[in-house]
């Protein structure tokens, strides 16, 4: 099961890097990726799109923890004998399993959901709902509806033991007005109306507003 490529059910996108890759910390090689975000009450962001959601995800996780390291937890590294049986969950977000809980996170939209990251040394095919290239970078951000093609696998290197996703492939969905996650925010939010509805410039009584 672990290092099988699967598609993963619709989610959230947070913190696309798809178009140029990115280093998360200082020395660390750039990357590209994306954050899923998967509701935790474990509806469906399109219920007419089938495919693997979270649970399925820390099955798929925990899978590549047993596959490198066998069954018996004790055999397992320190840092990942405090995951939960019951959740596949990363109790504290560093301990090397790569799903967590939204509600501990720092960044808006991400309470009420379970979250993990996908990345890759190489660009992600990128498509529309229609499989039609994205070639613009402007036409991806956070909050899209996506699906994506990962896998999970086990590392031991540079001192670092855990499981993480591979991401291969990404489909944006729908684009239902979420907007979080990205840098990038509505123009509604960040601007108040001015002037008359409508207008494309200013009345001389306008320019007096500004002083």
């Amino acid at each position: 099961m672990a290092n099988e490529k699967i598609v993963t059910g619709p989610f959230r996108l947070a913190f696309p890097t798809l178009f140029e890759p990115r280093a998360f910390t200082d020395g660390g090689k750039p990357k590209y990726s994306v954050t899923m975000l998967f509701p935790k009450n474990g509806e469906s962001l399109l219920p007419k799109i089938g495919g693997p959601g979270i649970k399925e995800l820390r099955k798929l996780a925990m899978a590549a923890v047993k596959e490198k390291w066998g069954e018996d937890k004790a055999k397992w590294p320190a840092n990942l004998r405090n995951i939960s049986f019951a959740d596949y969950v990363s109790p504290n977000g560093k301990d090397g399993f790569p799903v967590r809980d939204g509600d501990d996170a720092e960044w808006e939209g991400f309470e009420g959901h379970w979250y993990l990251k996908a990345s890759s040394d190489s660009q992600p095919g990128l498509v529309d709902a229609k499989v039609n290239p994205i070639l613009d970078k402007a036409e991806v951000f956070g909050g899209l509806i996506c699906r994506a093609q990962i896998t999970a696998f086990a590392y031991d290197s540079n001192g670092g033991k855990g499981v993480s996703f591979g991401l291969s492939n990404v489909q944006v969905l729908k684009d239902d007005g979420v907007c979080y996650g990205s840098g990038r925010q509505k123009p509604e939010d960040v601007f108040d109306a001015f002037g008359e509805a409508g207008a494309t410039g200013s009345s001389s009584s306008d320019d007096d507003d500004w002083g």
